[in-house]
């Protein structure tokens, strides 16, 4: 059966309802991102300034966790911080994408001696800051990265060094390419490597994928993925 993951929650995007509502429906999978705040605590954001969702056009970067608070999403919901995420859903499935580098060092930290760490897939789109992860938590799935995809996509083949505890965190489209056909799906499978295709919002699409034979998708709308993919 596809996998249904939630893209930041079904509701006010990234806020802990949000995930209550998916968790609600049977949904235990879920996608997020992070910022850092200027204090070094991870919170769950797409986006470096809080502008489009609170109008002010600040960084996250540049405030602490209490003025952050200061400002609302949508001014009614709290910033979700990680740690809040993992301890209330502890056995839910993760996917975290590290949006900006001073996230890294925030991440190793909070992941470093966890328990449940085999839940967790982490990313990036930037090439190094995967590779560090990777080199300071190893034991822990990553997405791969834009290269890896690239690499696999033209050659049919993995880097020797790419590490095999992989999950494959794939557009259908990206840069005007079609990146998921019938040949890279063979290709993902044959290593192994599950594969889950974000963001997913029409009928047509999840049933395409399903039938290709993705591992799971990532969407916005929960209870259009539920019919799609026959999920009782």
């Amino acid at each position: 059966m596809t996998i249904i993951w939630t893209h930041q929650g079904d509701g006010i995007e990234n806020t802990l309802p949000a995930f209550a509502s998916a968790w609600s429906k049977g949904i235990t999978h879920f996608e997020t991102d992070i910022q850092a705040t200027k204090d070094g605590v991870l919170v769950l954001s797409h986006d470096l300034s809080i502008k489009r969702l609170t109008g002010y056009n600040l960084p996250i970067s540049e405030l602490t966790l209490d003025e952050l608070q200061r400002y609302k999403i949508h001014g009614e919901f709290q910033w979700t911080l990680l740690a809040e995420l993992l301890a209330s859903f502890p056995s839910a499935s993760i996917s975290i994408d590290m949006k900006s580098k001073n996230t890294l060092q925030p991440l190793v930290a909070n992941l470093t001696g966890r328990s449940n760490l085999e839940n967790l897939v982490v990313g990036s789109f930037n090439q190094q800051r995967i590779k560090n992860f990777r080199r300071e938590l190893p034991g822990i799935t990553t997405a791969m990265s834009v290269d890896e995809v690239l690499r696999l996509k033209i050659s049919g083949e993995l880097s020797k060094h790419s590490p095999k505890n992989l999950f494959a965190m794939i557009p259908s489209r990206y840069s005007g390419m079609q990146v998921i056909t019938a040949k890279f799906a063979a290709s993902l499978q044959e290593l192994g490597i599950p594969w889950h295709v974000w963001t997913v919002n029409s009928l047509p699409e999840m049933q395409y994928l399903k039938d290709l034979g993705a591992t799971g998708v990532i969407t916005d709308d929960v209870e259009l993925a539920l019919r799609a993919l026959n999920h009782s």
